[in-house]
């Protein structure tokens, strides 16, 4: 994920969304912030030797459980399934940054 914008793993994205978005779009702030970090969790999973259980993490989730309901509510899959479908490529470790 871009983390640009973002401080360290992502944290401080949602307090800032709270100050500068307006009050009446925050959820749409929000929903975009979260398919940021789903799609990112997704490339992660189909591209990367990055072990699954450290995927929510690395994209910004607390919860692991918060995190699989919110990418099996996206994708209608488990990330564990979404892994195991997903084409193999060259599923390289990630290098630590």
């Amino acid at each position: 994920m871009d983390r640009g914008h973002a401080g360290p793993r992502g944290r401080d994205v949602p307090l800032v969304l709270h100050r500068r978005v307006p009050r009446g779009r925050r959820h749409l702030a929000g929903r975009h912030l979260t398919a940021r970090r789903i799609r990112e969790a997704a490339r992660l999973l189909a591209e990367t030797g990055l072990p699954q259980s450290a995927v929510p993490a690395r994209v910004g989730y607390r919860s692991r459980v918060g995190f699989h309901l919110a990418f099996r509510t996206a994708y209608g899959t488990t990330p564990g399934e979404y892994r195991a479908a997903a084409p193999r490529r060259d599923r390289r470790p990630l290098r630590r940054l």
